[in-house]
């Protein structure tokens, strides 16, 4: 049965009505019944179209012709017609992990550095980033990211692409076949399927975390590989976690790089959140477990979309130490490369250490305070979710509010919040979590 709230939980949603998740609760009052939902749910399925000869298009091409998200339908909803709270009108977007929280803040420094462009942006340069931003960027990956005693990274392993997708694709492209498989601890971040799958054609094997805590264990990943057929050629974390939040212990990390060294396997580390922390130290990269030895199968992915909220900005690197990839790479980047103005102001934005410290400061408060208005929320409501150490985004268990246990149930209840409240969550089917009903909240972006 789908839940009805108390008179208590209505007026906590009038009174934070600023927020964009106590729109969410108060969807949850105006839900209609499960048999009427069951009865709108009824549509006829499209059929997938079949590649035949008379297609004009390859199928490398017929791959990129599907969304990249599975939700994509509610989130370009929402980028065109985004919530007013004036009005009480549009979409509230709480599908898209950016932080909008600290832009009023970066916002004037980044138009400071824009000011005065040095002459060479305008020109041919290393297609995977000058020496000016490699400098910088190994720079700041030792001291906000790494966090070693002593410097671990050196720039010209350092290589950039326009965002850490990019980097993503290009980097799997280059160390696996069309058709390898990859394991990715799972639940996991919906687009790694299009990252991973839309050009490069590999096989995505979830590694299923332990239940309750969502710690990576030795059974899952030996689960994983023998799914494989015992031919994956790479392991994807994510660190801290999308979507639970969760950052891996050391123990875990050790456990990973032992593991794939026995099966010589890729390791890949997406740390795109390492700076945004709620919970003190709870990050511990893998270049600092490695000290700084990564070797030619260990391979670090950060970018500005996420620590900066700049997704729009479109820049990632890699910090790899294989020669041979980062040639790779280098060619790669001529398709999607770091366009030479947005180089030299990343470059100092980057170098600028007080401003820096000044804003991941805010940024972590702000974090902070966001995911406590969601929490708040959340425990006014008796729904369940896992306390995140770090990230934008609150992995919250909804199947109570499900009129079965199915994942036909949890597109119903996805579809209800969308079309008839406009609420748009990501759904846990897209994220391959293990049962239906949870639902990602991302905070920050509201």
């Amino acid at each position: 049965m789908v839940r009805q709230l108390s008179a208590r939980a209505q007026v906590i949603v009038a009174a934070a009505a600023t927020c964009g998740v106590a729109v969410l609760a108060a969807a949850l009052t105006l839900m209609p019944s499960p048999a009427a939902a069951k009865a709108r749910s009824k549509r006829p399925k499209r059929k997938r179209k079949k590649n035949d000869k008379n297609d004009s298009l390859s199928s490398r091409g017929s791959r990129l012709t599907r969304p990249a998200l599975p939700y994509m339908g509610g989130v370009l909803e929402g980028f065109a017609e985004p919530y007013d709270a004036t009005t009480g009108k549009g979409v509230i977007l709480l599908a898209v992990a950016e932080n909008k929280l600290c832009w009023p803040r970066l916002k004037p420094r980044v138009e400071a550095a824009l000011k005065q462009i040095p002459d060479w942006t305008a020109n041919y340069g290393p297609m995977d980033g000058c020496a000016q931003l490699k400098a910088a960027l190994a720079r700041f990956l030792d001291r906000r990211i790494i966090r070693d005693e002593r410097p671990r990274v050196v720039s010209d392993h350092v290589s950039c692409a326009a965002g850490a997708a990019a980097c993503l694709n290009n980097l799997f492209l280059s160390i696996c076949e069309a058709g390898d498989s990859v394991l990715i601890p799972a639940p996991y971040y919906a687009a790694f399927d299009a990252d991973l799958g839309a050009i490069c054609a590999l096989k995505r094997i979830p590694v299923r975390l332990r239940q309750g805590d969502f710690a990576l264990t030795r059974s899952a990943l030996d689960a994983a590989y023998a799914a494989s057929g015992q031919t994956a050629k790479a392991l994807l974390l994510t660190n801290p976690h999308n979507p639970t939040g969760r950052c891996l212990t050391e123990d875990e990390l050790r456990l990973a790089v032992g593991w794939c060294e026995s099966k010589k396997m890729h390791l890949v580390s997406d740390e795109v959140y390492a700076l945004s922390l709620l919970k003190g130290d709870a990050f511990v990269s893998l270049g600092r477990i490695t000290k700084g030895a990564l070797g030619d199968r260990r391979h670090v992915v950060w970018g500005l979309s996420k620590d900066f909220g700049m997704s729009g900005l479109r820049f990632g690197c890699v910090w790899t130490q294989n020669d041979r990839l980062r040639q790779a790479l280098g060619t790669a980047a001529m398709f999607g490369c770091v366009p030479g103005v947005c180089q030299a102001m990343v470059t100092e934005l980057l170098s600028d250490d007080a401003f820096c410290d000044d804003y991941l400061r805010a940024n972590t408060v702000a974090l902070r305070l966001s995911c406590a208005a969601c929490t708040a929320m959340m425990d006014s409501l008796s729904l369940p979710y896992y306390v995140p150490d770090a990230g934008m985004f609150l992995w919250c268990d909804l199947s109570s509010l499900l009129d079965e246990k199915s994942w036909a149930a949890e597109a119903r209840l996805y579809d209800q919040l969308r079309t008839e409240i406009r609420v748009v969550l990501t759904p846990g089917e897209a994220q391959h979590a293990v049962s239906p009903g949870w639902f990602r909240i991302c905070y920050a972006f509201v």
